[in-house]
């Protein structure tokens, strides 16, 4: 999409926004003639602290924030990344103010512009939309944002060519898309996701871009995002200043595919081993020892996330642990011996003893046990939403030490059908 087919906007619903309002609020842009220089250096800045609190100050200022961007003006909003030039997504104005704006040489190949990024207050909104909009996301590309969310990642996700999407999110297309997927982040920063919630979503998004300087170098705070804009002749409405950016580079960035899978395009501070260890959903299994009952089932269960792909619609790893396991004891010969005789390689890890970070990591923690329920959220009380027994039907898993081998075994194949029950729950 060309920068002039981007600034056509035929169903933008509040083109009467637009026009002597931005300069009751002093909000002037594009190059050169959008404003005299005085004006520029007498930019609004606002000291991020002015708008953490409730009252009527903060109040007043984030009310005036949005008026400039129904208005049709820019506000530079700190993120942990780079900061970034943002306008109303639902603003003509705006968004040919915003393409104006850009630095000679930030086209794409071709001449053609790349969209700006929807900056959603939060993962549950994006989710949303796109679910309105006729586009559920496969299981793998949600686990993602939800894993990855909020922080430096921007999602490039697919659309389905009918504009369902867009119109759920009241934007003309090239706003946040290039007609195949559309550009969103959530950020991480606590003033811009402040500002992102105060103006919320019922006129349309707020979009962003990053602010470069004369060398091509993302500005990571207020002082030098003023001057590359003062030195192109772009004055904001509002600079707000949220002291220098944490991370200081612009955000990972993910093409996520139809089907499921993703291509990393730009890693920011992640790489993609990074990444899969993020998106891999970790089961962990608990008894007493973690010499049995929970190696036999993390066993079975990884070979089942191994060889059933029916199950796997998202990468899954699974764990085990004992609340009261001396750490390096070795599995049960008979426990090894039964989950082979189901087509299982034994897990081999040694015995560990459970611990509150493991319990923090997991994402599903099933137990042997009702008294191995209890244990577990003595230790860790906020596990109780990921935390279950692992017989759907609410029994316990009966110890079998001490017992012959066809105790194991019976055990064994009792844990499969628990365990691809539990499973295809997860991935559902």
């Amino acid at each position: 999409m060309t920068s002039s087919a981007t600034n056509q906007n035929p169903i933008d619903p509040n083109e009467r926004r637009e026009g002597g309002a931005g300069r009751g609020l002093g909000v002037q842009g594009g190059i050169g003639g959008g404003g005299d220089r005085d004006h520029l250096h007498a930019a609004t800045v606002v000291p991020a602290g002015l708008l953490d609190g409730t009252g009527p100050e903060a109040a007043r200022t984030l009310s005036t924030l949005k008026q400039a961007l129904d208005a049709g003006g820019l506000v530079v909003l700190p993120t942990e990344t780079v900061y970034g030039l943002a306008a109303g997504g639902w603003s003509a104005l705006g968004m040919s103010t915003l393409r104006s704006a850009r630095r000679p040489g930030t086209t794409g190949d071709g001449g053609v512009m790349p969209p700006s990024t929807w900056h959603a207050p939060d993962g549950a909104s994006v989710l949303g939309i796109l679910r309105c909009g006729g586009t559920e996301p496969p299981a793998q590309h949600a686990r993602l944002m939800k894993r990855m969310w909020p922080g430096p990642v921007t999602f490039m996700a697919p659309l389905d060519g009918t504009g369902r999407v867009l119109r759920e999110l009241k934007i003309a297309p090239g706003v946040a898309d290039d007609g195949k997927h559309l550009f969103v982040r959530v950020p991480e920063d606590e003033t811009c996701v402040r500002v992102l919630r105060s103006v919320g979503l019922s006129a349309g998004p707020v979009v962003a871009e990053g602010i470069v300087n004369t060398e091509g170098r993302a500005c990571t705070d207020a002082a030098s995002a003023r001057s590359s804009l003062l030195q192109r002749g772009i004055a904001p409405a509002m600079i707000v200043d949220g002291g220098p950016s944490r991370i200081g580079k612009p955000s990972t960035l993910i093409r996520l595919n139809a089907g499921g899978s993703w291509d990393l395009l730009r890693p920011g501070i992640y790489d993609r081993a990074y990444i899969e260890r993020q998106i891999r959903l970790k089961v962990l299994f608990v008894c007493t020892g973690n010499t049995c009952r929970s190696p036999m089932a993390q066993s079975i269960a990884q070979g089942m996330m191994t060889r059933e792909t029916s199950i796997e619609a998202v990468p899954m790893s699974a764990l085990s642990a004992g609340l009261s396991a001396a750490e390096g004891m070795p599995a049960t010969i008979e426990g090894v011996r039964a989950v082979r005789e189901r087509g299982y390689t034994p897990a081999g890890a040694s015995s560990k003893l459970l611990t509150r970070q493991m319990i923090r990591e997991a994402d599903a923690i099933y137990t042997m046990t009702r008294s191995h329920l209890s244990g577990v959220l003595r230790m860790d009380p906020e596990a109780r939403g990921k935390a279950s027994l692992l017989d759907p039907a609410g029994q316990d898993v009966p110890d079998p030490v001490g017992g012959p081998q066809s105790l194991y075994s019976s055990l064994a194949v009792k844990l499969e059908e628990m365990i691809r029950v539990r499973l295809k729950e997860i991935a559902s």
